[in-house]
């Protein structure tokens, strides 16, 4: 098995190529420029098992120069800018959340890819006012507040069209709040405050004290992902991440009960947003 990790270099990337390597597979890592994640999380001897070739997951012909040289048959596509990079800089959300996904899917189809695992997130669904009725189906209609969910629900999309018109085998996993060594961008790095910070003796802020977070490890997503790699095509292209790490056939989405002695939710709090990767 020959894989190709888009964003290969970064956060969820460097766990997953880690245990490709480990599992004896031929890892390949496409990033524009390579982070300083991927020399914290492997060990010299796994790194020099992973090749990593400069490019840009947005490129189709960067995808097909290393699909050709490297024999790739399945993709895992992480490449993303995330939240609230997304909001901040639109068309650049656009032209890498959207054209890389795209790229993704066409190299699917030129080249006849056994499998494409791909990264969406929850936060598709939006804010918990526009789904009074809990648990969430896979199916449940989407509402997104930022512009880094927009992306990932036009992405979920255009994986169906794929998926219909010319039969790419693509799943994409909807993560949410993913933790984790080697987190320094998105929505959950303020964890590695938390961590840090009073282990050096510093104070350090809590800023979502009240709040009930679906929390991922890192290394649980990894493994899901490394398995969804085997899977046969499954009915629906895109699943619960949250639900499918405990039960391989999916569901709905359950979340946690608010704290005890909170009666309500705030608008616009972590759990409500349904997380972000």
């Amino acid at each position: 098995m020959n894989v190709l990790i888009t964003g290969g270099t970064g956060f969820i990337g460097a766990h997953l190529a880690r245990r490709l390597v480990r599992a004896g597979r031929s890892v390949v890592l496409l990033d524009p420029s390579p982070s300083n994640v991927l020399q914290d999380i492997l060990t010299a001897e796994e790194l020099a098992g992973v090749i990593v070739v400069p490019g840009r997951a947005e490129s189709l012909r960067d995808l097909g120069e290393a699909i050709r040289s490297h024999r790739i048959d399945r993709v895992a596509h992480l490449a993303s800018l995330l939240h609230p990079a997304c909001d901040l800089n639109p068309p650049q959300a656009v032209q890498v959340n959207v054209g890389s996904h795209l790229a993704v899917l066409e190299a699917a189809r030129l080249w006849d890819l056994k499998k494409v695992v791909w990264a969406s997130s929850v936060v598709v669904f939006g804010d918990r006012t526009s789904h009074p009725h809990l648990p969430l189906p896979n199916d449940a209609a989407h509402h997104p507040t930022s512009v880094y969910g927009a992306t990932k629900s036009f992405n979920e999309f255009l994986a169906r069209h794929y998926v219909k018109m010319w039969g790419v085998d693509a799943l994409g996993l909807r993560f949410t709040l993913v933790y984790g060594p080697g987190r320094v961008r998105g929505a959950s790095a303020f964890v590695n405050e938390l961590l840090l910070r009073p282990a050096l003796g510093q104070p350090a802020r809590v800023p979502f004290g009240d709040d009930v977070i679906d929390w991922q490890y890192v290394e649980d997503v990894a493994r899901l992902i490394e398995q969804c790699l085997h899977v046969e095509r499954t009915d629906a292209g895109v699943q619960h991440a949250l639900r499918r790490a405990a039960h391989p056939r999916g569901g709905p989405l359950h979340h946690a009960a608010p704290p005890r002695g909170t009666d309500r939710v705030r608008p616009g709090d972590i759990r409500h947003r349904l997380g972000t990767r």
